[in-house]
């Protein structure tokens, strides 16, 4: 809905609530702790649900796509984003460090990149994970211009061998979305397969614009299907911002499979 005479995009899940803000006028960027030592960037609000810390693991299985660390290197070594072509935003760059494994407590691991936290938040009848880059975007008034969920949701025992492009997926996921934003969200052409070693995905696009039109927001969702539960990673924010961070938000698609008994060691 719309909040505070039109300035404030809030989308409402459950009893959560992730808000976009019309862009304010230019403001210092927000320090990187990885970058100088400087502090952390302020969050979104604290989360109603439990906040849980990843546990140290190794990096995630599959392959990782070079894009983060750059060609023939390391994924956990840190390198500066390639240039971007122009017109097109850099990549974000990957924080030293290893990857860490996150429980989510509906029986899935999945790895989060060097520097971010991830985090159990209540969102209705569900529990979402909320992953947080050290350098989260934010306006003036300190208010997250990009938001990350892992998501997931038990499917029914005929729906079990369901690919992940199946346009009821889709379509099940902007009925939701509709009821939550107050402007119209247009779907970026039917779902994409993706696939990669020992995995398939499906990604879906839908872009919307600002409540005064001089923004553009991007919703991408990645789907996997593991074990008979239904996983949706989600970048939501400003078109740039879920750019950039598209690299490392596949990654963390990627690295999606079942958690252990006795979950992570």
């Amino acid at each position: 809905m719309l909040e505070d005479g039109g300035r404030r995009l809030v989308l409402r899940t459950g009893g959560a609530s992730y808000e976009l803000r019309r862009e304010a006028p230019p403001a210092p960027a927000p320090a990187n702790p990885l970058a100088g030592g400087g502090a952390m960037p302020p969050g979104p609000p604290a989360p109603t649900g439990r906040d849980q810390e990843p546990a140290a693991g190794p990096p995630p299985g599959p392959p990782a796509p070079p894009v983060p660390a750059g060609p023939g290197q390391d994924p956990g070594a840190w390198a500066p984003p390639a240039p971007a072509p122009r017109g097109e935003p850099a990549p974000a760059a990957q924080a030293p460090g290893p990857w860490r494994d996150f429980a989510h407590p509906a029986g899935v691991l999945f790895s989060v990149p060097p520097g971010w936290t991830a985090r159990l938040q209540a969102a209705g009848a569900q529990t979402v994970a909320v992953l947080v880059p050290p350098d989260l975007a934010v306006d003036a008034d300190g208010d997250a211009m990009e938001t990350y969920l892992v998501s997931t949701e038990a499917l029914d025992p005929s729906a079990r061998d369901i690919a992940p492009t199946d346009p009821r997926i889709q379509q099940g996921i902007a009925q939701g979305m509709s009821q939550q934003f107050p402007v119209p969200l247009r779907a970026q052409g039917p779902p994409e397969r993706v696939a990669g070693k020992g995995y398939e995905a499906g990604r879906m696009r839908w872009t919307a614009s600002s409540p005064d039109g001089s923004q553009l927001i991007v919703v991408e969702c990645w789907v996997r299907v593991v074990e008979g539960k239904l996983v949706v990673v989600t970048g939501l924010g400003l078109a740039e911002q879920v750019a950039r961070r598209e690299p490392l938000v596949r990654r963390v698609m990627e690295s999606i499979r079942p958690a252990p008994p006795g979950g992570v060691k």
